[in-house]
């Protein structure tokens, strides 16, 4: 039988139960390191004398007796599987297999029995089919979500509609994107023409891989020692490109990246001058119709607008799967409908959002001699059908239109100087490490979110719904604004605050990662090189042991500035000086950060984070945290009472050149059954440079 609890992965099981042991085999014992330990115990369980459920049971319980991590990255792989079996995943999978297998691997890849087989197939026999696949499915599927992907409208003379992958070079393309994301490894393209299916036209398919920013990862050696090990993640982005619709759309975790792949494209690619014809990058927020249904006639240059209307509405009421539709024929106005059957009530005051509106616009252009009618329709805030216009005239009238009406959002990025204004507030964002926020957070701190939004540091994600017992239409809920959930964009946010940083720096160096700590570069103060870091998470004992240490590890470069979010309880982390960016950004033009601020906070910490001349425990008031210099030593940080108090009783026999202290006495105030034990091991690796065991079970701090 099968182990009860198969702890080791719900893909890996569930890729296990179904597929055919043949697709099995060659997906598990495939040459890749990552599936060693899994190929081992499959050749095992394959030349047992088992029939098929008997391979697959033998399978479960021995991969079931191995270490975790050695299966994680399988357990990855067969997640990957598993998506092209699903929604998009199938039809992802058989438009790249078509398009890149030859006639007899094709026949092949069709004969597989299922989709899973054929995913675990393409995995094990084409791994960059497979690859591909999984990328173009991601793609289709996240465009609508807002956080990932990002549309660009760019526009082109209508011969050059006609565009094929095979018109992409792929060099000057990759070199422009590298030089952009300051890449040093070269670039890997899959690019792959998509013909016209029922949901979208034709269009071009260009999945980029490249190096992501550099991180590190612990690893503990067959010692049990501890080493740093550094590397380049691949991180990768996918666009997809339609001439007909004119239309740039690009998919990364990054919103600088997208921009990035975006712009180059149309550059490199379609030949677009970004310098006269920025790309424009579009939103839509239909919420002003929960206020109003009325419409405005706005002016545009070379068009008389003659009518507007709303003809169809659909509200989110009670949870976002129900909806409310109204729908009016030509003969009736929204506004005459609502207020008749809907208003005075609950409805528009209670409603989580606006879901869908189709527009009917009649207007007149200054040379024209009839009469035009556009309709517009808008769904989930990415969905426009302004988009499959074909006429450009009539595409630029409507966004003029839209935009008249305060429905499309078009990407505007901050200023040096809104993003100074905007730094304390970024910085507490990117510090609480959540990828949403109530409506309520923004106003409680009198910031108004539409720059924010426009700059796509935020998004709209929904709206909470709320109960009024009162059907008095006077009885006022929280505004549409406390009730608004904000998804937040923390790569986004966390690359404005580094370009903020470094653009006070003489030397910016390749962000060097640890965990939330990131070495930035370095700047000058009073004629020295001081390093800058950004570092988040510093009131919790863990994060600021690991960070600690990375700090120290780099003490080399002498004391630095620690660039957090909020204001923390320690001032000092390292031989290093803690500064919240609230503290020294700058409204003043074209500066971010106060350079005069920053040296005064810097100058005011850097004689304590440099350790005094003798030997001596600062303790903070209230006794929970401490820090201890040692002459010749960079400073110690202890967080905790009872390390606070195991170090008083140390340094108080340091000083009286007392015996070594009993570890009994040392752990007294605390529940531990040793000092090393109490002062965790996390921080042990730190603490144990400064202190040493005599036998029998006795301390004292080292050299004394």
């Amino acid at each position: 039988m099968p182990p009860n609890v198969f702890r080791n992965g719900a893909a890996l099981f569930r890729v296990i139960e179904d597929a055919p042991i043949g697709h099995l085999k060659d997906f598990l014992c495939q040459s890749d390191e990552n599936f060693e330990a899994a190929a081992k115990v499959t050749d095992a369980a394959l030349q047992a004398d088992l029939d098929d459920e008997g391979i697959k049971t033998r399978l479960l319980q021995d991969l079931n007796e191995l270490p975790k991590e050695l299966l994680q990255p399988v357990e990855v792989e067969c997640q990957r599987a598993l998506g092209l079996t699903e929604a998009k995943g199938p039809s992802a999978l058989q438009e790249i297999a078509e398009r890149n297998l030859d006639n007899e691997e094709h026949e092949e890849f069709e004969a597989q029995p299922g989709d899973l087989a054929k995913a675990l197939w393409a995995h094990a026999r084409h791994r960059k089919i497979f690859d591909d696949a999984v990328s173009y499915k991601n793609i289709r599927s996240w465009r609508n979500a807002g956080r990932l992907f990002a549309a660009f409208s760019v526009d082109r003379d209508p011969e050059a509609l006609r565009f094929a992958a095979s018109e992409i070079d792929t060099d000057k393309l990759g070199t422009a994107i590298g030089k952009r994301l300051k890449s040093s490894r070269k670039l890997s393209f899959s690019v792959i023409d998509l013909p016209k299916v029922p949901e979208y036209p034709a269009s071009v398919l260009v999945i980029v891989r490249f190096a992501g920013q550099q991180t590190s990862v612990a690893t503990h050696g067959e010692h049990g020692e501890r080493r740093l090990m550094y590397y380049l993640p691949q991180d990768e982005a996918v666009l997809i490109y339609t001439p007909s619709l004119e239309r740039i759309e690009v998919a990364a975790t990054r919103a600088a990246v997208r921009r990035a792949v975006a712009d180059c494209f149309a550059v490199e690619t379609l030949g677009h001058d970004l310098s006269s014809r920025p790309l424009v990058e579009e939103s839509y927020d239909t919420s002003r119709f929960l206020k109003t249904v009325e419409l405005s006639l706005p002016d545009v240059p070379g068009c008389t607008v003659l009518s507007a209307k709303l003809t169809e509405l659909e509200l989110r009421i009670a949870d976002w799967n129900t909806k409310l539709g109204v729908k009016v024929s030509a003969k009736l106005d929204m506004e005459d409908v609502v207020e008749r059957y809907l208003a005075p009530g609950k409805v528009f005051r209670l409603a989580l959002g606006v879901s869908k509106v189709l527009l009917q616009i009649c207007f007149q252009g200054q040379h024209d001699a009839k009469e035009q009618i556009l309709e517009i329709a808008i769904s989930d805030g990415n969905s426009c059908s302004l988009n499959s216009e074909r006429d450009p005239g009539r595409r630029e009238f409507g966004r003029r239109v839209l935009e008249a009406w305060s429905i499309m959002r078009v990407f505007r990025d901050l200023t040096e100087e809104e993003v100074g204004a905007f730094i304390p507030i970024m910085a507490e964002l990117w510090e609480l490490d959540e990828k949403v926020q109530k409506g309520t957070f923004f106003t409680s701190r009198g910031i108004k979110t539409e720059l924010l939004e426009r700059a796509s540091l935020i998004k709209r994600k929904e709206v909470e719904p709320v109960v009024i017992e009162d059907d008095d239409p006077e009885v006022e809920g929280p505004s549409n604004v406390d009730r608004t959930v904000f998804a937040v964009d923390l790569d986004w946010i966390q690359e404005r605050l580094i370009t903020a940083v470094k653009s006070i720096l003489q030397t910016v160096t390749p962000d060097d990662t640890f965990g939330s700590a990131i070495l930035l570069g370095l700047t000058k103060i009073d004629e020295q090189e001081v390093p800058c870091y950004l570092a988040r998470g510093l009131g919790e004992l863990k994060t600021f042991s690991r960070i600690d240490e990375f700090l120290r590890a780099r003490s080399v470069l002498g004391p630095g500035i620690v660039f957090t979010g909020t204001v923390v309880a320690p001032r000092l982390v390292g031989a290093n000086v803690i500064v919240p960016l609230s503290a020294v950004s700058s409204v003043e033009p074209q500066i971010s950060i106060d350079r005069d601020a920053l040296a005064i906070a810097f100058r005011a910490g850097r004689s304590l984070a440099l350790g005094a001349g003798t030997l001596e425990l600062v303790v903070e008031e209230g006794g929970e945290a401490a820090r201890l210099h040692v002459p010749g030593r960079p400073p110690l940080d202890l967080i905790g009472e009872p390390s606070v108090q195991a170090f008083r009783l140390l340094v108080a026999a340091a000083k009286l050149g007392a015996p070594p202290v009993k570890a009994g006495d040392l752990i007294a105030s605390s529940s531990s059954a040793g000092f090393q034990q109490m002062i965790g091991s996390t921080r042990w690796p730190v603490v144990e440079g400064y202190v040493e065991q005599v036998p029998p079970r006795r301390w004292k701090l080292k050299g004394y």
